[in-house]
């Protein structure tokens, strides 16, 4: 699963990179409590994180992903005692890519999957959830 923070650069540039930085340790302590010890949670670099889930099951996948962008969509943000971001919230797309093989045969494929579908799921209208399945998307 890939997840990143839509309009992260406009945060830095109207909030400063104090505030981009507490917006990271934010969404990445939230993502960890939800994903917790069923899987890794990583930051790839920017505002893009990637989280790897084990699961026999790809609507495991998506209703996990679909509840990270919910939570994080929920959750107030204030910086210096304000609302800031798009009404005190920071907003993020998530997308979720399955394959059945071993992880290490199909990690690269699926990162490249999972960024194509997350730059069509921020095209489409950004905050969503979606999903790649055998190369078809779903959303």
């Amino acid at each position: 699963m890939l997840l990143d923070i839509d309009y992260f650069k406009s945060i830095n540039d109207n909030y400063g990179h104090e505030c981009g930085d507490k917006v990271l340790s934010v969404f990445a302590q939230h993502i960890q409590k939800i994903v917790g010890d069923k899987g890794l949670v990583a930051r790839m670099g920017g505002e893009e994180f990637a989280v790897a889930v084990p699961s026999v099951n790809p609507v495991d996948g998506l209703l996990m992903a679909e509840k990270i962008r919910k939570g994080v969509e929920l959750q107030p943000f204030t910086w210096q005692q304000k609302n800031a971001l798009s009404h005190g919230k920071v907003l993020a797309s998530v997308v979720v890519a399955h394959r059945t093989r071993t992880l290490t045969d199909d990690f690269n494929k699926l990162m490249v999957e999972a960024d194509t579908c997350l730059y069509r799921s921020k095209k489409d209208g950004r905050n969503r959830t979606s999903t790649m399945r055998y190369g078809e998307e779903v959303v």
